[in-house]
């Protein structure tokens, strides 16, 4: 079973992720996207960087916040962007998304 667990942490210092790897490891293989995912031993990494935005780009973003446009929102941070691209392509059995 091929297993991808995401988390826009920093994997190995987030317990809740590192937990999720040890009990999904059982089932097959873990790929992990996370911030700084190659440091975590047994998953497959696929490592995000986190990138800021910058003032302007937080203003340009708010109305999407402010008038239920989440998925704007995320789709315009680009760490998700990077993860998206990435993640295209590859199939999972399993995917555990954390908030």
């Amino acid at each position: 079973m091929n297993v991808l667990v995401i988390s826009f942490s920093s994997a190995p210092r987030d317990g809740r992720v590192l937990r999720q790897v040890d009990v999904l490891r059982r089932l097959g293989r873990v790929a992990l996207c996370a911030m700084d995912a190659e440091q975590v031993p047994g998953v497959d990494p696929i490592p995000v960087v986190f990138e800021g935005r910058s003032f302007w780009e937080k203003v340009r973003a708010l109305p999407s916040l402010m008038f239920g446009d989440p998925m704007n929102y995320y789709d315009g941070l680009k760490y998700v962007a990077n993860a998206r691209r990435l993640l295209e392509g590859r199939r999972f059995d399993l995917i555990v998304a954390n908030d």
